[in-house]
C-alpha cells in the first residue's frame, strides 16, 4: 500500500541534508512497515534496533553515547557493517528510551542515515536538529488508491468538479465503505484480502483492546483505569449536537484538573487529537491553546468500532447525518491531518452557533462547515457570515460543488483537497 509517507522519506533521502529523520505516528499506524518498506527499496542493507525487545542497547542509548560508540554498537547490536553510501539504521520505539532523540542527533551532519520511529506525535528533540513525518491513519486517497481507483483519488486533486459530479456515486459508496473500514492499515489489507466487514471490525475491536492495555505498560492501575474512562468518553462527546469536550461528561463532577495528565498522555500517544476552540477568527490568535476544545478519534473505522455501527447502517447515505453527523467532521478531520492542516473551530460564547473548522490560507482564515446531506436553512453558517464577513468560507456536505451566495460547496469526498478551494495550490501527492 503506497503511502504519502514513502514520498516523505524518498524526498528525505534524495536531499541528503544530513539531519536524522523520525516518523512519529499513533500504535498501530503503519511506521515499521512504511520504513522497512523504504528501506528494502532504496537501500542495500538495513542496520534494524528494536528497543521495545532490547534492553541492552536500551542501557547504552541512556547511558548517552557519543556518535562514534553509537555506531559501533550498533554494528556490533545487528552484525551490519554500516556503510554511508547504502546503510539505513532504523532505531524503532525510541520512544521508549528517555533522551533518545537528543542522542540521534549525534548522527546529523555525519553523511550516515538514519530513521528513529516513535510511538509519541510529539518529541523532545529540538524541530531544528531533525526532519520528522507524523503519519496518520491512511487518507481517503490513499485508500482509494489502495482499493485499485488511483484515477479517482488523483481526480480529487483537480479542478474537474463536473468530472467529480459524473463519478459522485461512485466516490460516495467508497466513502461509506471507508467510514467504516477506516484507515488503519491492517483493517484496509483485511478488507483488501477479503471484503469481510465482520473481519475488519475484529481487528478493529483489537487494536482498540491493544490501545487500553497499554495504558497498563505505563501507569499504575489507578491512573490506567482512569485513561480508560476519559478514551472511552471521546466518542461519547463527539456525537453530541454540541461536541465540545466536558470534563464532567468524563466523570460527575469532575474538573479538569483531575484528567489533564491523563489527557497529555492520550495527546501524545496519538489516539486522540484537540481542536481549540477561538471566539473570534484572529490570525494573531490561531497558534494560542484554548481551555474549551473538541476531541477526536485517532481513526473514523475505530470511531465507528466505539459506536458499534453496523454494515447496514454503511449501506445509504443516512450515515452521514447519524450522530449529528460527527462521522463527517471525523472524516473531515482526518483528511485536513492527512494534508497537514491542523485547524480550529469556533463557537458564539453562549454556544448558540458554531463553525467546525477554522483554517488558514493564503493569509486568511477560512471558516469550514460541515454537514450530512444539507440542510440550506441551517444557520450556522449565516451567522458567522453575516458576524466575520470572511472572504471565502466553504460548506462541505454531500451535494455537488457550487459557489452559493457567501460561501462555496464542496463534496465531503473531496475533503482531502479542501485547501486549494481554500484558495491554497493544488496539492501535490
Amino acid at each position: 500500500m503506497l503511502r504519502k509517507a514513502t514520498h516523505q522519506l524518498v524526498s528525505w533521502k534524495v536531499r541528503s541534508n544530513g539531519r536524522v529523520m523520525i516518523v512519529r505516528g499513533a500504535r498501530r499506524t503503519g511506521k515499521t512497515f512504511i520504513v522497512n518498506d523504504f528501506a528494502k527499496d532504496f537501500y542495500n542493507n538495513t542496520a534494524y534496533v528494536d528497543f521495545k525487545e532490547n534492553d541492552r542497547m536500551k542501557l547504552l542509548f541512556e547511558s548517552k553515547p557519543d556518535f562514534v560508540r553509537l555506531k559501533t554498537a550498533i554494528q556490533i547490536e545487528t552484525g551490519v557493517s554500516i556503510s554511508k553510501e547504502d546503510t539505513l539504521i532504523i532505531l524503532d520505539n525510541i520512544d521508549k528510551v528517555e533522551g533518545a532523540e537528543a542522542v540521534l542527533t549525534g548522527f546529523n551532519k555525519s553523511g550516515y542515515s538514519l530513521v528513529g520511529i516513535s510511538s509519541s506525535v510529539t518529541g523532545e528533540a529540538n524541530k531544528k536538529d531533525i526532519e520528522e513525518i507524523i503519519l496518520y491513519p491512511m487518507s481517503f486517497g490513499e485508500y482509494m488508491e489502495s482499493r485499485g481507483f488511483k484515477d479517482l483519488s488523483e481526480l480529487i486533486y483537480t479542478r474537474d468538479w463536473e468530472l467529480k459530479k459524473v463519478f459522485s456515486s461512485k466516490y460516495n459508496e467508497l466513502l461509506r465503505e471507508y467510514i467504516f473500514v477506516g484507515g488503519m492499515p491492517e483493517c484496509v489489507s483485511e478488507f483488501l484480502e477479503t471484503e469481510d466487514y465482520s473481519k475488519v471490525r475484529n481487528i478493529q475491536e483489537e487494536i482498540l483492546k491493544d490501545y487500553e492495555a497499554s495504558f497498563f505498560n505505563i501507569l499504575s492501575k489507578k491512573g490506567a483505569e482512569k485513561l480508560q474512562t476519559l478514551y472511552k468518553s471521546v466518542p461519547e462527546q463527539l456525537i453530541k449536537e454540541n461536541n465540545k469536550f466536558v470534563y464532567d461528561k468524563v466523570k460527575s463532577g469532575a474538573r479538569a484538573k483531575e484528567f489533564e495528565k491523563s489527557l497529555d498522555i492520550l495527546l501524545k500517544s496519538g489516539i486522540v487529537s484537540r481542536v481549540n476552540r477561538m471566539t473570534k477568527p484572529s490570525i494573531s490568535l490561531m497558534g494560542y491553546p484554548s481551555n474549551t476544545f473538541k476531541l477526536f478519534m485517532s481513526d473514523i473505522g475505530l470511531l465507528c468500532a466505539k459506536l458499534g455501527t453496523t454494515i447496514k447502517e454503511h449501506q445509504t447515505d443516512d450515515i452521514f447525518d447519524s450522530f449529528n453527523c460527527a462521522l463527517v467532521q471525523q472524516f473531515v478531520w482526518q483528511q485536513l491531518l492527512s494534508i497537514g492542516v491542523v485547524p480550529r473551530y469556533w463557537s458564539a460564547y453562549k454556544g448558540t452557533s458554531k463553525m467546525d473548522f477554522l483554517v488558514l490560507s493564503a493569509g486568511d482564515i477560512i471558516p469550514i462547515e460541515t454537514v450530512g446531506r444539507e440542510n440550506k436553512k441551517a444557520k450556522n453558517m449565516k451567522v458567522y457570515l453575516e458576524k466575520f464577513a470572511p472572504k471565502r468560507a466553504v460548506r462541505l456536505s454531500m451535494s455537488d460543488y457550487r459557489n452559493d451566495k457567501g460561501y462555496i460547496n464542496v463534496p465531503v469526498f473531496a475533503a482531502e483537497a479542501v485547501m486549494e478551494v481554500c484558495g491554497g495550490n493544488i496539492i501535490k501527492r
